[in-house]
């Protein structure tokens, strides 16, 4: 049982499940971990202004499991099972079956494969999901292997919370054979300093060892990780261990998540705050993600205020208008 529920019940927009490992680090019921991952009647609350499809994936998905947004890259929904489910992933309405539902992306491997061979602008293939370190060894080598047969020279990355919720999924022997399949790298999403445990640190250091570069990216949650101090300490740590923190997302305006959506006024202050208190390397890019208009938005210093009694219109540069829940 977990929060009082029996694992893959949904009764939320997605299942409820977490790994021991985690649920041991947020016992503590205020915890930040724990608002990750303990599921609230505030996620059947549906607004006019979210989306149960807020990055328009299903418009650019050309075949099943494979979505192509940017020119040259290509996401590869692996499976749609999750070590954990984020209370506040934008993916519900691809997740929302994920207990019942075993397929993978090796179900349906053909009209991929013929999709990247008609592709030649593809040159980097990022895998998500769900998890794809959730595949046992024999089927993610078997991906991997039928990746690099129709794109050989493309970069693939692997976006995974494993280090975070099962750091012990990540073995040396898996990274050992990981370092032959160059050039592959982690791409892990990390929100809070507590997730970065004497575990994941040695997780970071065999796959740096293996030649497997760690790049980072979180997502700006209220009552998680919107203090100042808090992403001070996280960025620190990521740096330190030789990770690249690359970007602080937006929560999406996603069904179900505007209990954990920061108000941008907020969002770029705590973002300035980041300089002057870190080196350059260590600040990643404050970014929304508008499918509308092309992808990742910077959000930058120029943001000017027009109230209203609806949710704030934010303007960057004159150039962008950018409509965000308080």
């Amino acid at each position: 049982m977990i929060f009082g529920l029996a694992k893959g019940d949904c009764l939320f927009r997605i299942p409820v499940r977490v790994t021991s490992f985690y649920q041991s680090l947020a016992q503590k019921a205020k915890h930040p971990l724990s608002k990750q991952i303990t599921p609230s009647e505030d996620e059947n609350c549906e607004h006019i202004d979210l989306h149960w499809d807020p990055l328009q994936e299903n418009a650019h998905s050309p075949v099943p499991y494979l979505v192509h947004r940017y020119p040259r890259i290509a996401l590869l929904l692996v499976t749609k099972q999750c070590f954990a489910y984020c209370r506040f992933c934008f993916r519900a309405g691809f997740l929302k079956d994920a207990e019942t539902d075993p397929t993978t992306i090796l179900d349906h491997w053909e009209p991929i494969a013929a999709y990247l061979r008609a592709h030649d602008e593809i040159g980097e293939v990022l895998l998500s999901g769900g998890d794809p370190l959730t595949l046992n060894d024999e089927r993610l080598f078997e991906l991997l292997r039928r990746l690099r047969e129709v794109k050989p020279k493309a970069r693939i990355r692997i976006g995974t919370r494993a280090p975070v919720f099962q750091p012990k999924r990540i073995t040396r022997a898996m990274l050992d054979r990981m370092g032959k399949v160059h050039p592959v790298v982690f791409y892990l999403h990390v929100n809070h300093p507590s997730e970065i445990t004497p575990d994941f640190e040695s997780v970071i250091q065999a796959s740096l060892k293996a030649g497997v570069m760690c790049y980072s990216q979180s997502v700006l949650l209220k009552g998680v990780n919107d203090d100042a101090k808090v992403l001070q300490t996280l960025l620190m740590k990521l740096y330190h261990l030789g990770v690249h923190p690359t970007y602080i997302h937006l929560c999406d305006m996603a069904q179900g998540t505007r209990h954990f959506m920061v108000p941008l006024k907020e969002a770029t202050q705590l973002w300035r705050d980041l300089w002057g208190a870190l080196p350059g390397a260590a600040i990643p890019h404050l970014v929304f993600d508008d499918a509308g208009k092309g992808g990742k938005i910077p959000l930058i210093d120029q943001v000017t205020v027009k109230h209203s009694p609806e949710p704030c219109i934010y303007s960057l540069n004159q150039k962008y208008v950018l409509k965000y829940p308080i």
